[in-house]
């Protein structure tokens, strides 16, 4: 049987949705998927859909496609794309030079990345469509997994409130030692 048309892909700079790349995603799959959704603007993304329609003709010229074409991307309402990739094994990543990045990084949504892999056909489910398979990652900016700032909510810096720099406690602060010779009347002596 001859093999459904493929080839490699690098995006553009995107930004990451829902990544799982520091550990596989196992709510669909019990052994587990890495993935990531990226999104693009429409400018952006128009390679990577010239390139999986490409392969889709490319099927079907070869008669190894019948169905109707189903698209590898979701157009969303602010005029973006979004594609998913996915593997089996972990992507490898590197930093924005080009370095490998130690194991154990969290890579979380909102980081801005190239992403790069591997399209290829299928045909099932009553349509032909493409999967994008992950094979690596190059981190530009970074927006670590659990590390949010203010702004990952959505916050700006207004007037008011400013909590102090100075990480030590106040001598008044009820969770520090009591001096020596004061007298704790809270507790009262007893055997437990």
């Amino acid at each position: 049987m001859a093999k459904m048309p493929q080839e490699r892909f690098t995006s553009p700079i995107a930004t990451l949705v829902w990544p799982h790349v520091h550990a596989p995603d196992t709510k669909f799959d019990e052994d587990g998927v890495y993935t990531t959704e990226f999104t693009l603007t429409r400018e952006e993304a128009q390679p990577l859909i010239d390139l999986a329609k490409k392969l889709i003709a490319q099927a079907k010229r070869q008669k190894l496609a019948k169905a109707p074409n189903k698209a590898p991307f979701t157009e969303n309402d602010d005029g973006t794309v979004t594609f998913k990739a996915k593997s089996k094994h972990q992507p490898a990543l590197f930093d924005a030079q080009g370095t490998p990045m130690a194991p154990g990084v969290k890579v979380g949504g909102g980081t801005r990345a190239r992403v790069a892999g591997l399209m290829r056909v299928y045909e099932g489910f009553g349509h032909t469509g493409v999967t994008l398979y992950l094979n690596a990652l190059q981190i530009i900016d970074l927006k670590e997994f659990g590390g949010g700032d203010a702004s990952s909510f959505g916050f700006d810096a207004v007037e008011g409130f400013t909590a102090p720099v100075d990480d030590t406690f106040p001598e008044n602060d009820p969770l520090t030692e009591p001096d020596e010779d004061e007298e704790d009347d809270d507790f009262v002596d007893a055997d437990f």
